[in-house]
């Protein structure tokens, strides 16, 4: 179960250590498909212009089983939403910045955000 003040926790958190210029919204569903496979989240985005950006992450309540899923399930979102303020490709790769912030919450948080594992 997805619990309204973890969300708020996490949220802030990322908030602070992406310093997104732009929201991000959330919304709950029961099951999210990526290619035809289950999966735990999705960022949306949306540039309206030059400075205002619609970041939209959506999550599956049907996934995500622990504190330790939606944490990192965020942290990975917020990547995407990251890389679209900064006008990166929305990828998983070194060129976009994503290898680095991978690197970084396994180093600061012990979290993996694409294995989704603890990194103890």
């Amino acid at each position: 179960m997805i619990r309204s003040d973890k969300l708020r926790l996490f949220q802030l958190m990322l908030q602070d250590e992406f310093d997104l210029k732009n929201r991000v919204n959330f919304a709950k569903t029961k099951v999210l498909r990526f290619d035809g496979d289950s999966c735990m989240g999705m960022y949306e985005g949306e540039k309206i212009s030059d400075k205002k950006i619609n970041h939209k992450i959506r999550f599956a309540t049907s996934e995500i089983k622990s504190d330790l899923d939606l944490f990192s399930t965020l942290a990975h979102e917020y990547v995407h939403a990251w890389q679209m303020e900064k006008d990166l490709d929305i990828t998983h790769d070194t060129e976009s910045g994503f290898t680095n912030w991978r690197k970084y919450f396994i180093a600061y948080y012990g979290v993996d955000i694409v294995s989704f594992n603890a990194q103890i």
